[in-house]
């Protein structure tokens, strides 16, 4: 609410340059909130999650985005406050941290990392691949790492993760020619200035607020879970 009223009053922090993931974030969800004006909200990239948590914890900004794991020791301090994450469901290990969509913003941002495969792989060996991504996906190990990271269960595996990244690329395209850091024949007047980034590939999304917040395709691929986080410095 206070950035629909005054958008130049909320600063987010990211460590990620102008146009990348941490920039998107705090985008879509306003998006979600019915705001329109995206290219009015002030966000400044700085050098990594660490630096952007330095400036929300230090007042200089008023929210931070960013991974869920860069804040675990400043929620479990009580230096800031997790406000939604941006996975499907809630992170395991911070079950008490709501989602986006369970308050109304339907909108899901995972940070993810995907193993790949060459472009003429038989269809044989890519199902063996394919099938042992599965299992790690599946295994024990790997959800007491997931818990143990703040990670999010989110796990596509082969066809269905291709048609997932191509529709995040879509995506970010739109919402990066929205707010200018690619340039749209069609809207010659947008916002110019930014730099274009490709969204990254890694951790799960959350929102947290101080107590005193290149996607590429490949013809084949896989992805295991993780997740990225959304942290505001106000609550909605």
């Amino acid at each position: 609410e206070a950035i629909k009223a005054d958008p130049g009053s909320v600063a987010f922090a990211g460590g990620s340059a102008a146009g990348g993931f941490d920039h998107m974030k705090p985008l879509q969800v306003m998006k979600a909130a019915g705001f329109t004006d995206i290219g009015s909200i002030k966000y400044i990239g700085v050098d990594g999650g660490a630096d952007a948590i330095t400036q929300t914890v230090g007042g200089f900004t008023q929210a931070m985005t960013g991974d869920m794991s860069e804040i675990v020791g400043f929620i479990q301090s009580g230096e800031v406050r997790a406000l939604a994450v941006l996975t499907e469901d809630r992170v395991p290990g911070f079950d008490d941290i709501p989602t986006a969509r369970e308050q109304g913003f339907d909108v899901v941002a995972v940070n993810w990392r995907g193993f790949y495969v060459p472009k003429g792989i038989s269809d044989d060996e890519f199902n063996v691949w394919a099938s042992r991504i599965q299992a790690i996906a599946d295994s024990a190990e790997w959800k007491e790492t997931m818990t143990a990271n703040g990670l999010a269960p989110f796990s596509k595996v082969g066809g269905d993760f291709q048609s997932w990244v191509d529709q995040v690329v879509a995506d970010t395209e739109a919402l990066s020619k929205e707010i200018g850091v690619i340039h749209d024949q069609n809207r010659p007047h947008l916002r110019s200035g930014r730099d274009p980034r490709r969204s990254r590939i890694s951790r799960a999304p959350t929102t947290c607020r101080p107590e005193t917040s290149s996607t590429s395709s490949a013809p084949r691929s896989f992805r295991s879970s993780w997740a990225s986080a959304w942290r505001s410095a106000r609550r909605r």
